[in-house]
């Protein structure tokens, strides 16, 4: 028991004297190991890239066999504005939120993984900060899923919505990458909380089954969440996607911002404090969610352990 508490103590020791340099170093391994796995499945990120586009293709049949008149069409996605780019906003809207799941899903599965190879315990022992390992994880999610939904993106617009592709208003959504990037924060605070429920109950694939659609309807990927009704659109308030999506398209279609829907119409620079609002949320859900994964883990390392699958 001695010699089990002074290596205790020792680890401890080592931990505290690490170095934001050494923190790098596990984040660009954590990285540098992402990319190599990447690269040797390299169908599946093909198949990645044709999955939106698929997604999108089928309430744009719906519409077509709908015929919906335009004056309802302009009421309900555009606030009144114009309705020639219908497909494209649908396309934005599926590949945006692809884009987020990839993103909210990446740190719990890529612990269930660790699980499945045996090395999940290795990982956690490690002098390694876990926002380290996060961040080096959402480093390489955020760069590889960003590089495959624009290629996405693309492909969709160019079968689906030509006048977009190459309208001024896809520059537009060219120049507001940086309102994606702070739309993925919160996402890496709540992958967090999923990471907890992970290393808890050993399970995520059917957690992630059951909630996508969930948050795919309340972010208004096919329609604009304002139609839902009150329970889902309170939860469409709530979940910080659903800002990103409606103020990307607000910019680059013209249809109203969060702010706007909420009814501050007369609020100057709306997407502005849009902007500040999603980075409040991901502020809560970076402190939230480290805390609760930290909590999960103590336990399960004074309990069960880490190597009870």
């Amino acid at each position: 028991m001695r010699i089990l508490n002074t290596d205790i103590s020792n680890t401890k020791e080592f931990t505290q004297k690490l170095t934001i340099k050494h923190h790098f170093i596990a984040a660009k391994g954590v990285f540098t190991q992402q990319w190599i796995t990447a690269k040797s499945y390299l169908a599946n990120t093909v198949i990645f890239i044709f999955i939106p586009f698929i997604l999108a293709l089928l309430p744009i049949l719906m519409f077509n066999a709908l015929d919906v008149d335009d004056a309802t069409i302009s009421n309900n996605f555009f606030g009144g504005g114009n309705v020639q780019y219908l497909n494209g906003y649908i396309v934005i809207g599926v590949n945006l939120w692809m884009l987020i799941l990839a993103v909210l899903w990446d740190f719990s599965t890529y612990l269930r993984d660790e699980q499945y190879a045996g090395t999940l315990e290795s990982l956690l022992m490690s002098p390694a900060r876990r926002y380290a390992i996060l961040a080096g994880r959402a480093a390489f999610s955020i760069l590889f899923n960003l590089t495959v939904i624009f290629l996405s993106t693309i492909l969709s617009l160019l079968i689906l919505d030509r006048g977009f592709l190459f309208s001024q208003q896809f520059f537009h959504l060219l120049a507001v990458v940086g309102i994606v990037l702070i739309g993925c924060i919160p996402m890496m605070g709540m992958s967090y909380t999923i990471g907890a429920l992970v290393l808890r109950f050993k399970e995520v694939y059917s957690f992630i089954n059951s909630l996508q659609w969930l948050f795919g309807v309340i972010m208004g990927i096919y329609a604009p969440f304002t139609t839902l009704p009150l329970a889902l659109k309170i939860m469409g308030y709530l979940f910080p996607g659903t800002w990103s999506v409606s103020d990307i398209r607000a910019i680059t279609m013209g249809s109203p911002p969060m702010l706007t829907t909420l009814g501050f119409e007369s609020l100057n620079l709306p997407i502005l404090w849009d902007t500040i609002i999603v980075i409040a949320f991901g502020v809560f859900w970076a402190v939230f969610g480290y805390m609760i994964f930290n909590k999960v883990e103590l336990r399960i390392k004074r309990k069960d352990g880490l190597s009870k699958y």
